[in-house]
């Protein structure tokens, strides 16, 4: 034996064999019952489980008030499958505390683990007749029963303490969840009817549980059976719900119908269609509380997002690449115009018609910004969409739309070209805006409006400061330092640099071709250091424009070394998944890069697209 063991068991010893009396007077004596506690705990944790028995005993007979020894006892004698000495404490202990439900509940708990169940069930039974009509009890025994496969006689007393206590619904939300846990669905659904039935407003929990139903037709259709034929709103609510969830969006409609949902629960679902993307449906709910006189309320709203839904089903077109923007989730670089198909042109005109409608009917300051961005983003009327947002933010209910629209007004003049009106806007703005997460925008527009001006050495110094106060834990932070190291590379290079920000200020107005048409020119220019970095922006603005031909020759072919090679594969490689639909070519280009650039930071999300592409090789 090891001398640290020797000492554990000495100490044993002398606590075993130290005399009792004056323990529960004595501070000392308790603080040297719990070393033993600690001691007896070690000692179960080495192995030492007789040792640690003989410790947990003595304190128990010492200190028979304290909960803390006498439930250790117990668990270290049901961890020793010792259940007939179990039975001896819990029946000393309840001579102590007779009211103890759960020591009770235990003993037959003791007796089934001995294999006795008749024992166990005359225990458990003996515990309703002591107590009777304490709810305690009789959820803690039939817990038990249920947890040990005693169904039938489960089912049996719970139906007889329904029946006294004249409460169908009693322990009907414990039941189904038992049921549900033992994957019983159809008994855990119908305990969760009768719950709903007493306690309507419970309708939350009830469908929280339900929704953990596991997908499979059998399940639902058993749902649906029972559902249904209880007809009642609350019901057919939980049912929707469901059916949400399982992507049935004609029935969840339907439902909502036969539970007659009010016109708000109407509005509310439209919303949740719309971020589904189920636009005929939720135009359909918004028609129907437009026809509803008792709706008229809601009005306003519903029309709000009826010319949402138009505009979203317009099929805004953008030339969408995953990865291979310039400098890829960028704000700085971030593109805001919209082109439509000639096709589409007539939900757009809806939409705008109906924002029309709600500002000379309501004066609504939401629909003179939405309007303002349509006539931004799509339609090129910038002074348009300067008066429509400056409208808007004459309009006092509009205070918490002031930072959108006084930014938007910024990239609005920006677009129109002229810089110094922008200014103007945005040092506005300083005096109008008090958050610090608003002012930090605003600062942020001076880093863009000096990028666009071509400042690049207050730019630089701007950059320093702005990205101080900031700091990394900001979402702005590695854009900030991606705009810094671009800039910086064009340090010996001012006549690119210029040429570059030009292009970018003709990005901005919504002149891609003019940029295409300048960036050429700069490329056939004698090469530099930079070249790459114009001629990945040209490829780029290639795609943009729809010319992917040339967007994938000139990404294929930019010299050097540096990331704009791998982005330039990269961009070839998107262009023929996403814009082209060459799914060949695409899974082609996508291993020529995984190979190519193993180390890439975009190694992972290319390799998952390939082996969508080619998942006969996964």
């Amino acid at each position: 034996m090891t001398r640290p063991h020797f000492q554990l068991l000495m100490l044993a010893w002398l606590f075993v064999a130290a005399p009792a009396a004056g323990w529960a007077q004595d501070r000392r004596v308790a603080e040297e019952a719990d070393r033993a506690y600690q001691l007896a705990i070690r000692l179960e944790q080495s192995g030492n489980r007789e040792q640690a028995l003989t410790i947990f005993y003595r304190l128990v007979d010492d200190f028979p008030a304290n909960q803390r020894y006498y439930q250790q006892l117990k668990r270290l004698l049901r961890n020793t499958h010792q259940h007939t000495e179990l039975l001896q404490v819990i029946d000393d202990y309840l001579l102590r505390r007779p009211v103890d439900i759960q020591s009770r509940v235990e003993i037959g708990d003791a007796y089934l683990a001995l294999g006795q169940k008749d024992q166990a069930l005359a225990a458990w039974e003996g515990i309703l007749q002591q107590f009777p009509g304490n709810p305690m009890a009789e959820r803690l025994v039939l817990t038990h029963l249920i947890a040990n496969n005693f169904t039938e006689e489960a089912t049996a007393k719970l139906e007889q303490l329904r029946a006294v206590k004249h409460d169908s619904s009693f322990f009907a939300l414990d039941m189904g969840r038992l049921y549900a846990s033992r994957l019983n669905f159809d008994l855990a659904t119908d305990e969760y009817l009768r719950y709903l039935a007493s306690q309507p407003q419970a309708a939350g929990i009830i469908t929280n549980q339900i929704l953990r139903f596991p997908i499979e037709p059998e399940v639902m259709n058993m749902l649906r059976e029972k559902l249904l034929s209880r007809g009642s709103p609350v019901v057919l609510r939980a049912l929707a719900s469901v059916e949400f969830k399982h992507g049935n969006f004609t029935q969840v409609v339907e439902l909502f119908h036969l539970a007659q949902a009010p016109p708000k629960d109407l509005l509310d679902l439209a919303l949740d269609l719309i971020k589904e993307g189920e636009y005929d449906l939720a135009q359909q709910l918004m028609q129907q509380i437009l026809r509803d006189p008792a709706a008229a309320p809601l009005y306003e709203q519903a029309i709000m997002e009826l010319a949402g839904i138009y505009l979203a089903r317009t099929q805004l077109h953008e030339a969408t690449l995953s990865l291979a923007g310039f400098y890829p989730g960028n704000r700085f670089f971030d593109l805001p115009f919209i082109s439509i198909a000639e096709s589409q042109l007539e939900p757009l005109r809806r939409s705008i018609a109906l924002y029309d409608s709600l500002i000379t009917t309501w004066q609504s300051p939401w629909a003179r910004l939405r309007l303002g961005n349509i006539k931004y983003r799509i339609l090129d009327d910038f002074d348009g969409a300067i008066a429509d947002l400056q409208a808007a933010l004459q309009d006092r209910r509009a205070r918490s739309m002031h930072p959108e629209i006084m930014l938007r007004l910024v990239d609005i003049w920006i677009a129109k070209g002229d810089l110094e009106a922008a200014e103007r806007v945005r040092r506005e703005s300083e005096h109008r805006l008090k958050s610090k997460d608003q002012l930090n925008l605003v600062e942020l527009k001076r880093v863009e409006l000096l990028l666009l001006a071509g400042h690049r050495d207050s730019l630089l110094a701007t950059l320093g400061g702005v990205l101080a106060a900031l700091g990394p834990e900001d979402p702005y932070f590695n854009d900030l330092m991606e705009l810094s190291g671009l800039v910086r590379r064009f340090q010996e290079w001012p006549e690119p640099y210029q040429a570059f920000i030009q292009s970018e200020r003709l990005v901005r107005q919504n002149r891609r071709s003019e940029a295409v048409a300048l960036l050429s020119a700069v490329l056939k220019m004698k090469p530099t250091p930079v070249s790459p970095i114009i001629q990945y922006r040209l490829a780029h603005l290639h795609a943009l424009q729809g010319n992917y031909l040339q967007a994938e020759d000139l990404g294929l072919s930019i010299a050097g070394d540096t990331e704009f090679n791998e982005m330039g594969l990269l961009l070839a490689a998107e262009i023929a998944d996403y814009l082209v639909g060459d799914k060949n070519a695409a899974a082609t280009r996508y291993l020529s890069f995984l190979d190519t650039y193993p180390l890439s930071i975009y190694h992972d999300p290319v390799r998952l697209r390939y082996r969508v592409l080619r998942p006969e090789f996964n």
